[in-house]
């Protein structure tokens, strides 16, 4: 896994700038069967750039249902990752070794956790910003907007309810 996990950093990382992802609809152009597809092959592209533990597949499972992520990961389901808690706990006489091993793997998890945060975050605002918030707004919660709401949760959204 990279050792960049700032979200500067992960935009460093995307192949399109994400000022220049297609737009899947306008104030005067509704969304469209088309307009979705063209949208979810470049946001697909976006996830995959982005590394996750030992998988080819980066976030990709952030942006595909999982039965599509199964199947384009030999039948793996995708775990997302879990806070490892404040601080690392160690077992009782714990060896130097065992310490030093504890720390590295909550660093690890701490990590992996931040990257897939913020890439969530990150692929989340680039389909709010490709789409007028009308065609999205039954979605967003009045105090948390789309904080809660997942990347896919969107786009299923945007694929359900398109012309």
């Amino acid at each position: 896994m990279s050792n960049k996990f700032s979200s500067s950093d992960i935009v460093a990382q995307f192949p399109i700038v994400p000022a220049d992802m297609p737009k899947i609809a306008t104030a005067t152009t509704r969304p469209s069967y088309t307009s979705i597809i063209k949208f979810q092959k470049v946001i697909n592209s976006q996830a995959l750039a982005i590394p996750i533990n030992d998988s080819t597949l980066g976030h990709l499972a952030l942006v595909i249902s999982a039965i599509e992520y199964i199947s384009v990961n030999n039948n793996v389901a995708f775990v997302e990752p879990v806070s490892p808690g404040a601080n690392p706990v160690h077992a009782n006489r714990a060896t130097n070794y065992q310490i030093a091993e504890t720390n590295r793997v909550f660093q690890v998890n701490t990590q992996t956790l931040q990257v897939y945060q913020n890439t969530r975050t990150l692929l989340r605002t680039m389909i709010i910003n490709s789409v007028p918030d009308k065609y999205i707004s039954t979605l967003k919660h009045r105090i948390t907007q789309y904080s809660n709401t997942t990347p896919l949760q969107l786009l299923t959204h945007l694929t359900d309810t398109s012309a």
